[in-house]
């Protein structure tokens, strides 16, 4: 796997704001097989420019396993599924749902992909990101209005339960970003039972104060919920040791930091 960042464009058909652009969208088995779970003026056309453009990001990035679905707006990759939309009745932003939980997982109108609220436009304009490695994604983007801020969008990591054996995923719009919709913990083979794990990632681990401190402590295992969950590709640091946004050899692999959470990158 590796780091890449795509910069997209395009124009819709009409303007945003037209009430024949957007409509509500059902998704089908967010929360259980059956559910229905509706989406508010959900733009069908911007929803798949943006679904394409994340999915080419992640292939080019080297997740030869991303399938995406048109028909939904979903996304699968490291088997995880998500929906993927952009949503809004002028100026219009990206919102990302995630099997098992009715939370949307990413949303925010302070960040579009056609200009501001007083600012209405037809043509796109935005970045995609995308890190990672075999166990781990995460993607972002540059808005219209933010072109160079990584806005976390969903990041993925695998994990085992130390207790259980069970393989595990941790989600969230950033597992390492103070964030107000949260950070989710699932078991791989049971993805409509999950764990809220909090609002400030730097709490999944326990006992770590030392990290913080110019003690002999560099990094450990990314541990969470009690220390019980491992996380293959990920690792915390000392923040008087390492750097956010700054790239480390450890070894013989590449992490990349981000707010004291090390992820690797190859």
């Amino acid at each position: 796997m590796s780091v890449m960042r795509n910069t997209f464009s395009g124009e819709l058909s009409a303007s945003p704001n037209l009430s024949t652009s957007y409509k509500t969208h059902a998704i089908t088995g967010l929360t259980s097989e059956t559910s229905t779970t509706n989406v508010n003026y959900m733009n069908p056309e911007a929803s798949l420019h943006f679904l394409n453009a994340m999915h080419k990001t992640l292939v080019d990035a080297g997740y030869g396993d991303a399938v995406k679905n048109e028909t939904e707006y979903s996304i699968t990759v490291l088997g995880f599924k998500f929906f993927v939309f952009i949503v809004g009745n002028n100026s219009i932003y990206p919102m990302i749902y995630t099997i098992s939980t009715t939370n949307c997982i990413y949303s925010s109108q302070s960040y579009h992909i056609n200009g501001n609220q007083t600012d209405i436009r037809k043509n796109l304009e935005y970045n995609i990101t995308v890190r990672g490695d075999s166990n781990h994604v995460s993607v972002y983007f540059g808005s219209y209005n933010a072109p160079t801020t990584e806005i976390g969008l969903l990041s993925i990591a695998k994990g085992k339960n130390l207790v259980t054996s069970s393989d595990i995923y941790l989600f969230g719009p950033s597992i390492s970003i103070n964030t107000s919709n949260g950070v989710y913990m699932r078991e791989k083979d049971n993805p409509y039972s999950y764990f809220f794990i909090g609002y400030n990632p730097l709490n999944l681990t326990t006992g770590g104060s030392g990290l913080n401190t110019n003690s002999k402590f560099v990094c450990v295992p990314q541990l969470a919920y009690y220390n019980t969950c491992l996380f293959y590709s990920m690792i915390q640091g000392n923040s008087a040791v390492f750097t956010s946004g700054k790239y480390y050899k450890i070894g013989n692999e590449i992490y990349y930091n981000e707010n004291g959470y090390l992820y690797k990158v190859g």
